[in-house]
């Protein structure tokens, strides 16, 4: 059995400085992930439960970047675990509805929901690093060089290329899902 280092030791107020630097980020994301408050919720108690309880959490060389990935990959799960005949019965409880009007008729709304589903459905079954840097670039909207410094070992350029096929390779996926069903 591996020991933990004394820098794997649980420290609340690690926990507590990343909820009061990162917690409206890191539920901005979840939510973005996954439409709905209550969820989101749910997946930013979660998070924090397994960061307490991550070794690679607190031995990360950064935290913050370490949680929002965290955050990523546990939408994700949370999108691959649900039943696709859920997307319409649950999870839009708490998004407010608009009366119907000329510019916004009713199907509007479900059609948009339809559509952010398939995106983000899509959005899970890529894989890395497309997958992170589409997230980091259209859902977190962070910049090229952000993203180049969270992730490393690339040039803005080559960050650009990634998303480039990402998006690609996300349109592919997309039509993909169209098609069968």
């Amino acid at each position: 059995m591996a020991r933990r280092t004394e820098a794997a030791i649980p420290d609340p107020d690690r926990l507590k400085r990343l909820l009061e630097e990162h917690g409206r980020g890191l539920y901005a994301l979840l939510f973005k992930l996954t439409r709905s408050h209550d969820t989101a919720d749910d997946l930013l108690q979660e998070l924090f439960a397994r960061l307490g309880r991550s070794a690679g959490w607190y031995t990360a060389d950064d935290p913050a970047a370490y949680a929002y990935r965290s955050a990523r990959n546990l939408a994700f799960e949370h999108r691959r675990r649900r039943r696709p005949e859920a997307l319409v019965l649950t999870g839009q409880a708490d998004t407010p509805i608009e009366p119907p009007t000329q510019e916004n008729p009713p199907d509007a709304a479900m059609i948009r929901r339809e559509e952010d589903a398939a995106l983000l459905d899509a959005l899970a079954r890529l894989d890395d690093p497309w997958c992170t840097a589409l997230t980091m670039r259209y859902l977190e909207e962070q910049s090229y060089e952000h993203i180049t410094a969270k992730l490393g070992n690339q040039t803005p350029h080559q960050i650009r290329s990634i998303v480039q096929k990402g998006l690609a390779k996300l349109r592919i996926l997309i039509e993909k899902g169209q098609d069968d069903g």
